[in-house]
């Protein structure tokens, strides 16, 4: 486990889960790919990610960016120590995948039972996708709300803590794989009756600005 960047507040369950189920997908998708010479890779990622983390710590500006801090230095970890031995491609596709894999069922499963039993589907988006999260991202963020309350919301990121991590560390392209990350959740509203979604710009692409836009069905 990563030492505390904050001596304060130990490291959460969630910021344990992150860790253990990243690494553990990691070294399987590392060994299914016949690239792992390296005698415990996991072990090489987890010190890497230290350093990482150490050089980062003035992106550190609240509790929620403690845990962006985490996530984004492990990602980066993975693909700096899989490029030692592989392509870069290669790695990128390997670290995406353990990445993105890490917890897909478990926040699949959420948002299936957190919609089946809401009563009302696009009150629960409201408070989830709007002003919680404004408060859960924090500070490294800038994000703004458009919505009537009652028929249609923007989630508008301008400023992406994710993004400036990958740029302050020289490595931009990675921000892709937290775009991807956010299908797990996403992907569940497919099959929604009552809320439509899009995203039809992501900093990552090169847009100014990430927009989740909910739209409730009539």
């Amino acid at each position: 486990m990563i030492t505390n960047l904050s001596e304060e507040h130990p490291w959460s369950q969630k910021e344990k889960y992150t860790e253990k189920g990243f690494l553990r997908l990691l070294k399987r998708y590392t060994r299914k790919a016949d690239i792992s010479s390296e005698r415990d890779i996991t072990n090489n990622v987890l010190l890497h990610a230290v350093e990482i983390c150490e050089r980062n710590r003035q992106l550190i500006v609240d509790l929620p960016s403690r845990s962006h801090v985490l996530m984004t230095s492990y990602l980066l970890s993975g693909v700096e120590v899989l490029e030692r031995i592989t392509d870069s491609n290669n790695a990128q596709s390997i670290v995406r995948r353990a990445f993105v894999e890490n917890g897909r069922i478990m926040i699949s499963l959420i948002m299936k039972f957190a919609m089946f039993f809401s009563r009302n589907e696009f009150g629960f988006i409201l408070k989830n996708s709007g002003e919680g999260v404004v408060e859960a991202y924090g500070k490294g963020f800038d994000i703004d709300l458009e919505t009537d309350n009652s028929t249609f919301l923007t989630t508008r990121v301008t400023k992406c803590g994710f993004h400036e991590f990958f740029k302050k560390n020289g490595r931009p392209e990675l921000t892709k794989s937290i775009c991807d990350w956010d299908n797990n959740w996403s992907n569940t509203l497919r099959n929604s009756k009552h809320v439509r979604f899009h995203r039809p710009t992501t900093i990552a692409s090169g847009d100014k600005s990430c927009d989740f836009q909910f739209e409730k069905k009539q």
